[in-house]
């Protein structure tokens, strides 16, 4: 027989109660689990002797007759933060050094790196992490374009694809920001200066982006007749000889590379200059300061493009005109000009806002010192969204829910992957999609600004996300950490 744990929880009510006086508590930090596997209260049972404790056990009526449950949810202790992050830490430090991805590697740098600034954690993880960085970092200078040991080591600081890392098809702003921040930590950490060099090269790359206008390809971006500088970042170019831009700016690239530029900026300084001269790929010189890079892209995210609907400078980054990207009008193809939602992966409205497109630049936004009177009101709209019905849950018998936290989408936890904005027909919307998934990376996103702001649904979130849960309904859970699965209506169901 075992203790007794009250499968639903209401604040204010017993949660569980001792497995031999049958006391209840509310708390389990009220108990202590002891060798034979039982759980003692704190106040009596742990204070008695053997023989007055099998004194109380014998007469405990609810003892003797209260069946052990089929399992139990796991109690809740502070301790489950720090397994998760060492589980966590184990894979990163097993998996990272395979990995042959510039995103899977960069954010894995990233990741160790901020372990060892921190200064939080035991002198064996420091080493371990300092270990699995170099590797990841001495992998990520093979795949960079214009680097010593990269694929194409002959570029030039002039030319487009210098410093970009991509997938061996095109080279793209996401990746290489991602990369330069990772190169950049590395190198706060380890001191080495090639991996400094490297994150200068996903810089020059970074600048270049912004630079369309200036693009001789035939390729470049226009407003009524004439060179426009967008200010943002495309998306990305071809990795071949023959130059293409894929000339989409998109807000979640936009937030990425702003990042990056910080912090180059906070580590070279701001008026440190990236770019090149004219040459064969532009018909004038890119270069700027950091800090020019910043201010561009800044204004692209709060004050936006000149969009064809209105003929004047709009942003997508609105809670009444969300938009996911901005589409230029570039010579030599059918011109657009204005801001567009992403394609939804399924079902109605067709178009959707993911939830990165907007938290990337925000995340953006507040590292670089943005004002908050323009980021916590979309800060605000983001958790505001509403649960779509056709997310909700099954209606199911509640003993086979047991160990799972059902409930509707609720966005001050985390942020859906897919946000309905705007519906088919042109209405405003605000609820999630259906079909739609927590994106716990879109919510990481917005912890600096969620734990400054509103510190208790942080807190929800982060116990969400580390505490174990089944990862199936019935009586046999598997527990895991992370991945949230099924529909945002099911909450938190955890899997590989």
């Amino acid at each position: 027989m075992a203790y007794s744990w009250n499968q639903k929880f209401e604040d204010g009510e017993t949660r569980a109660a001792c497995s031999k006086c049958g006391v209840p508590y509310r708390w389990p930090s009220e108990l202590t689990k002891l060798d034979d596997g039982f759980f003692y209260c704190k106040r009596r049972c742990l204070e008695q002797t053997v023989k007055a404790r099998d004194k109380i056990i014998a007469q405990s009526r609810k003892r003797r007759e209260m069946p052990p449950p089929k399992f139990v949810q796991a109690p809740r202790y502070a301790e489950d933060y720090l397994d998760s992050e060492a589980a966590a830490f184990r894979s990163i430090t097993a998996t990272a050094p395979t990995l042959t991805s510039a995103v899977d590697l960069g954010w894995a740098v990233n990741y160790l790196a901020d372990i060892v600034l921190q200064g939080k954690r035991s002198t064996l993880w420091d080493a371990r992490a300092k270990s699995v960085m170099a590797t990841c970092c001495n992998t990520l200078l093979t795949l960079q374009y214009g680097a010593p040991s990269g694929p194409a080591p002959t570029l030039t600081v002039e030319k487009l694809r210098y410093g970009g890392f991509g997938d061996g098809t095109s080279l793209f702003t996401a990746a290489t920001s991602i990369g330069t921040v990772a190169l950049a930590k590395a190198y706060q950490v380890l001191g080495t200066v090639s991996y400094l060099d490297a994150a200068s090269r996903g810089a020059h790359f970074l600048r270049h982006m912004q630079c369309q206008n200036l693009d001789n390809n035939s390729q470049y971006t226009t407003w009524n007749g004439g060179l426009y500088h967008v200010g943002g970042f495309a998306a990305g170019v071809t990795a071949a000889a023959t130059i293409t831009w894929t000339s989409r700016y998109g807000l979640f690239d936009c937030g990425l590379a702003t990042w990056a530029l910080q912090v180059m900026a906070n580590l070279q300084g701001a008026g440190t200059s990236y770019g090149g001269v004219a040459g064969t790929d532009f018909t004038a010189a890119t270069a700027a300061t950091l800090a020019v890079m910043i201010a561009e892209a800044t204004a692209f995210m709060m004050v936006g493009a000149y969009d064809i609907a209105g003929g004047v400078l709009t942003t997508g980054l609105s809670t009444t005109y969300p938009r996911a990207f901005y589409e230029p009008q570039v010579t030599g193809s059918p011109s657009i000009g204005t801001w567009g939602l992403q394609l939804a992966s399924a079902g109605t409205p067709s178009f959707v806002l993911y939830g990165k497109d907007f938290t990337a630049p925000l995340f953006a936004l507040n590292f670089a010192g943005a004002s908050g009177s323009f980021i916590n009101p979309i800060h605000d709209w983001l958790r505001s969204f509403t649960a779509n019905p056709a997310n909700a849950s099954p209606s199911e018998d509640d003993q086979l829910l047991i160990g799972t936290t059902t409930g509707t989408y609720n966005p001050k936890v985390a942020i859906a992957d897919q946000l309905d904005v705007l519906s088919d027909t042109g209405a405003a919307l605000t609820t999630e999609h259906v079909g739609a998934i927590y994106d716990w990376a879109a919510t990481a996103l917005l912890a600096p600004l969620s734990s400054a702001r509103y510190p208790v649904e942080f807190l929800a979130a982060k116990t969400a996300f580390v505490i174990p849960q089944p990862s199936q309904r019935g009586p046999t859970p598997a527990y895991r950490y992370i991945c949230q699965t099924g529909k945002s209506g099911l909450s938190y169901q955890y899997h590989a």
